[in-house]
């Protein structure tokens, strides 16, 4: 079975920086192990990405990846990825922002971290009681 996690990415800025990220990224190349790029994982059950242009007149960009029920260990290829990323981020993309959320099994294992001169906070972490009583 393995610990599982629910895990979302999301990736913006102005269009024209996202757009030479991407290049950049694919550029390097696909990690080792990995038969695609982690930027173009295969959607499927338990992982979906978007791509959409938001804000006023469409200058921006936000790439948004999320995976459900999934075994977010540091010891896999995809997750080293992500970790060697945001290790990275503020110096090699300093006109972006990364916002990385990670909510696991345990109830007090939650992880928000928050990249980039001008993070919006768009990825929050919110537990609640909802009731159905009669």
């Amino acid at each position: 079975m393995g610990y599982r996690s629910d895990v979302t990415v999301v990736i913006y800025g102005e269009k024209d920086d996202v757009t030479a990220f991407v290049a950049g990224e694919k550029i390097h190349g696909k990690p080792k192990g990995l038969d695609h790029h982690p930027l173009d994982e295969p959607t499927s059950g338990y992982h979906e990405r978007h791509v959409y242009d938001y804000g006023k007149g469409n200058h921006n960009t936000m790439m948004e990846f999320n995976w459900w029920d999934v075994k977010w260990y540091d010891s896999y290829p995809e997750v080293n990825y992500w970790t060697n990323l945001a290790s990275v981020w503020e110096e090699a993309f300093p006109r972006l922002s990364m916002e990385f959320v990670r909510v696991g099994e345990e109830v007090d294992d939650n992880i928000n971290n928050y990249y980039g001169d001008d993070c919006q906070y768009h990825l929050n972490i919110s537990r609640e009681i909802t009731k159905s009583l009669p």
